[in-house]
C-alpha cells in the first residue's frame, strides 16, 4: 500500500524534517484495508516556548475520498507527525459527505462562494481538460473524483481556509431536481 518510512529520534532542539512524500508513506502504514484514498494537503510544525526548552507539535490537514463523489476533510494535531495524520484521517472519515458528479467527472454547475477572506470560483470543464486548480485544491479534487474542473482562489493564501471554502462550495452544489426550478 505504500513505502515504509523509518522515523528516527531527532536531536534535542531539532524537529524531524518530514516532507510530503514521507507523510504519504506514513498513510500507507495504516491498519486494515479501506475503499478511501487519503491525500496530505499540509503539514505544519508549531513550537511553544517552555522553561525546559521548545515543545514542538504538528498539525496535518488532509482529504479523504472514494474518487466517486464522496469526500471528507480532517485536521489532526499531535506531538508526532504520524499521530497527527492518523487523527486527521479519523476525523475526515467521520465528516464525509456526498455530492453529485456530472457525466464528464466534473461538477454539475458553476459555483462562486465567499467564506471569510477566501473567494472560490469553480467551473465545470469538458472532458479532457483535467484539474485546472492550484495549491490545496488539486489533491482535494483528486480524492473527490473530480477529473475536469477549473478553479480559482481569490483572497487568502491560507490552505486550510481555501480547502474549507471549497468544501462549502461542494456542499452547496444543487441536485439536478433543484437546478431547474
Amino acid at each position: 500500500m505504500g513505502r515504509k518510512v523509518k522515523l528516527e529520534a531527532s536531536p534535542v532542539g531539532k524537529a524531524p524534517n518530514l516532507g510530503m512524500q514521507a507523510a504519504q508513506a506514513l498513510l500507507g502504514e495504516k491498519t486494515g484495508f479501506s475503499d478511501f484514498e487519503e491525500r496530505v494537503i499540509e503539514i505544519n510544525r508549531t513550537s511553544k516556548k517552555t522553561k525546559g526548552g521548545n515543545r514542538f507539535s504538528f498539525t496535518a490537514l488532509l482529504a479523504v475520498g472514494d474518487r466517486n463523489g464522496k469526500v471528507g476533510l480532517g485536521l489532526g494535531r499531535a506531538s508526532v507527525v504520524g499521530e497527527a495524520i492518523k487523527k486527521a484521517v479519523r476525523r475526515a472519515k467521520r465528516k464525509m459527505f456526498s455530492f453529485e458528479l456530472g457525466s464528464d467527472k466534473t461538477i454539475v454547475h458553476p459555483v462562486r462562494i465567499k467564506k471569510g477572506a477566501v473567494e472560490i470560483i469553480l467551473r465545470p470543464s469538458p472532458a479532457g481538460t483535467g484539474v485546472r486548480a492550484g495549491g490545496p485544491l488539486r489533491p482535494f479534487f483528486e480524492v473527490a473524483g473530480i477529473q475536469n474542473i477549473t478553479g480559482r482562489i481569490l483572497g487568502s493564501n491560507n490552505k486550510k481556509a481555501n480547502v474549507h471554502a471549497v468544501l462549502e462550495a461542494l456542499i452547496n452544489l444543487k441536485k439536478a431536481s433543484q437546478r431547474f426550478r
